[in-house]
């Protein structure tokens, strides 16, 4: 029985053999090169080590500096950590976290409690963190939809299934992409060569499939000017309802010099309700000025130098004249588009896209016809819906984090 401090490279029995953790009783502090227990060690004290391969805990482990999980770590209390680098799988019960927390390779940075109550939600559906749909959801829509997939590329999806979709520009996972019905009036949304040239005072060269498109394949047309003056401008010109509002978008990315486009709407009989849009494609903003009768436009960066630009406006009420022409315009100048692009400055063009609304949906590809995007329906029903809600509709809460663009019925 030692009392004090023993400090020894190996503990050897006067009768021969090692002290094993059956052999000694040790109150004060030990110190020793090599120490082997095969039974448990019970610590009133504190113990100091500087690397401990497992620790099995049923009080409060208090560690100094960092704490470096390989594998796996189960919480089923609450865990207080400043920084924690886990490499494995963390799974906990409750987790508060006041500094940064690294998992993988990317930063999670929360600055206050996070914590369930203590009643947890019966339903639990991340869209944004697990793509997947849960097996209750009942999920239809007739036609293909396209979403941005993580890697900023536009992709389609088949009928029936789900879109879960991402900023173009960072790749960060919005969620669950529910979409009300549009039809794409534009009978060629990728092929430039379909649509009205030789509009303004200059003429503008055409090429198809020049360059890559949003969507990754070879598909993207090239509007270049010719070297004249003024702005180089191409036209789609098609008979719409009337009175109704429409929002036309397309897809563009600067060749060379060119910084602003414009896109132009109007009625084309009576004009009473034109205006033209300006975007800064060095900046990707839309500039205030030249708004005249548009009742709204925007500009959405995308990957690889892509920006969708879309305008607002409304047909006219000249009955079987009515139209809509849509007229988008270079310049390498000023915001004034004048003077035009020099010879092969210009855009690549993609995906364009008209359709009754006040802002744009997901692109909707078109060749040779308009092309209808059924809406997306998302649906809990039956046992389904029963066994989550009381149909009483007296004991139930539910929360949601969502971006609704606009009402719809």
């Amino acid at each position: 029985e030692f009392l004090g401090i023993v400090t020894a490279t190996k503990f050897s029995l006067s009768g021969g053999g090692e002290i094993t953790g059956g052999d000694g009783n040790f109150t004060g502090i030990v110190t020793a090169s090599s120490l082997n227990v095969t039974g448990n060690v019970s610590i009133a004290g504190t113990l100091t080590y500087e690397d401990v391969t497992s620790i099995d805990s049923v009080g409060i482990i208090t560690a100094q500096s960092d704490v470096i999980v390989g594998a796996g770590l189960s919480v089923v209390g609450i865990s207080t950590l400043a920084n924690t680098n886990i490499n494995g799988q963390l799974t906990a019960t409750n987790a508060r976290i006041t500094g940064v927390t690294t998992f993988g390779t990317s930063s999670t940075t929360i600055n206050g409690a996070h914590e369930y109550p203590s009643i947890r939600p019966t339903l639990d559906l991340n869209f944004a963190a697990t793509k997947t749909l849960d097996r209750r959801i009942t999920f239809t829509r007739d036609g293909v939809g396209t979403y941005v997939g993580e890697d900023g590329l536009i992709k389609y999806a088949p009928n029936n299934t789900p879109r879960f979709d991402h900023d173009p520009v960072t790749g960060e996972s919005l969620g669950l992409l529910i979409e009300e019905s549009r039809t794409n009036e534009i009978i060629n949304s990728r092929d430039l060569s379909y649509w009205d040239s030789a509009y303004g005072s200059s003429v503008e060269v055409v090429q198809t499939d020049t360059a890559i498109a949003p969507d990754g394949t070879q598909t993207a047309d090239s509007m270049l000017g010719d070297g004249g003056s003024g702005r180089y401008t191409i036209r789609f010109s098609q008979t719409l309802a009337t009175s109704t509002q429409f929002t036309f978008s397309v897809f563009v990315k600067k060749i060379q010099g060119v910084r602003y486009c414009s896109l132009e709407t109007a009625s084309y009989t009576t004009w009473s309700n034109s205006g033209i849009l300006v975007f800064d494609l060095d900046t990707g903003t839309l500039l205030s000025n030249n708004i005249g009768g548009n009742q709204g436009g925007g500009i959405e960066q995308y990957a690889n130098g892509w920006y969708r630009i879309y305008g607002v406006s409304t047909t006219s009420t000249d009955g079987g004249n009515s139209g809509f022409y849509l007229n988008f315009a270079l310049s390498d100048g000023s915001s004034t588009l004048n003077p035009g692009p020099a010879t092969n400055e210009g855009l690549y063009v993609w995906g364009a896209q008209v359709e009754a609304g006040s802002f744009p949906t997901s692109y909707i590809p078109t060749s040779g016809s308009t092309v209808t995007r059924n809406k997306d329906i998302t649906v809990i029903k039956g046992t389904n819906f029963t066994n989550v809600f009381d149909t009483n509709f007296k004991e139930f809460s539910a929360v949601m984090d969502y971006n609704n663009l606009d009402t719809v019925a």
